[in-house]
């Protein structure tokens, strides 16, 4: 279900003209679908190289894809930096004793 809900964010996200969408546009998002922005870009430049697909619909999935990557990360790592203030700090003093503080 979150797979089908990840397509249709990538699908209204494509800033590309209704009309000229091919029907197999599902088949290139699934090909470019990586959490990763580096593994998007490296699949969009193979898919590039094979020019079965135009290479500004391409762009405007991998655009569409990296967007969203970008959103869903921001929300990760603010989670991350909230677990790092909670977390102690451990120091020594300088007569050698060891010392929790936030």
């Amino acid at each position: 279900m979150a797979e089908m809900d990840r397509m249709a964010r990538i699908k209204a996200e494509i800033v590309y003209p209704a009309s000229l969408l091919p029907e197999t546009l599902e088949d290139l998002i699934v090909r470019l679908d990586y959490l990763d922005n580096r593994a998007v870009a490296l699949a969009a430049a193979h898919e590039i190289r094979d020019q079965i697909y135009s290479e500004g619909l391409i762009l405007a999935v991998k655009k569409a894809i990296q967007g969203i990557n970008r959103r869903d990360c921001l929300s990760s790592v603010s989670q991350a930096a909230r677990a790092r203030e909670d977390r102690l700090l451990r120091l020594r003093d300088s007569d050698g004793r060891a010392k929790a503080r936030r």
